[in-house]
């Protein structure tokens, strides 16, 4: 992709595990993260903070969104209609060394 877009400066995954492998093949080419390439993940699992440079990701609360999903699915099941069939959980964004 960057030999294709040679302008791009930053780089946001889906999920960490993707940021983590481009962050591992970035080290691998030479390219300094983040002052050449700044990445950026999605979901903070433990890993996420203990790489060098440590990656830069937003978190959701996933044991909340596990439980109301629970919730709103034996709602279903049992015939009636969820209280709030879309429910706002928020996010937490952690800037780390990947910027």
């Amino acid at each position: 992709m960057l030999e294709e877009h040679p302008d791009t400066d930053a780089l946001f995954f889906c999920n960490d595990d993707l940021a983590l492998g481009a962050l591992f093949r970035c080290l691998r080419r030479g390219i300094a993260v983040p002052e050449q390439l700044a990445l950026a993940g999605f979901n903070d699992p433990p890993a996420s903070a203990w790489t060098t440079p440590a990656l830069s990701t937003v978190a959701t609360p996933r044991y909340q969104v596990g439980r109301d999903s629970a919730a709103m699915l034996l709602e279903l099941m049992a015939g009636r209609e969820p209280e709030m069939p879309r429910k706002d959980l928020g996010f937490t964004l952690h800037v780390r060394e990947t910027r």
